[in-house]
């Protein structure tokens, strides 16, 4: 539930800064095709292969870090762009 949030939250990051009187954003490690990559991935991963439930789970951590690390980049990248000092 939480890596999908977080991907749903990098794109409203991104269209924030049309908002805000920049622009589209799309800083980050793991934008939108990136994570369409890692699902084809892990998908065929689990579909070929006995994936252990550990590798499943950090699979999953690390999607989850990357997104936020993503959403932060774009709102960094927004407040840069727009001059605002929050």
């Amino acid at each position: 539930g939480a890596a999908v949030l977080l991907f749903a939250l990098t794109e409203f990051a991104g269209v924030l800064g049309l908002s805000a009187g920049g622009t589209r954003r799309y800083d980050g490690p793991f934008g939108k095709s990136d994570r369409a990559i890692w699902l084809s991935i892990v998908a065929v991963a689990w579909a070929l292969f006995a994936v252990p439930g550990w590798a499943g789970g950090a699979m999953l951590w690390a999607a989850v870090t990357l997104a936020l690390v993503t959403v932060f980049n774009r709102i960094r990248g927004v407040l840069a762009e727009t001059g605002s000092d929050a």
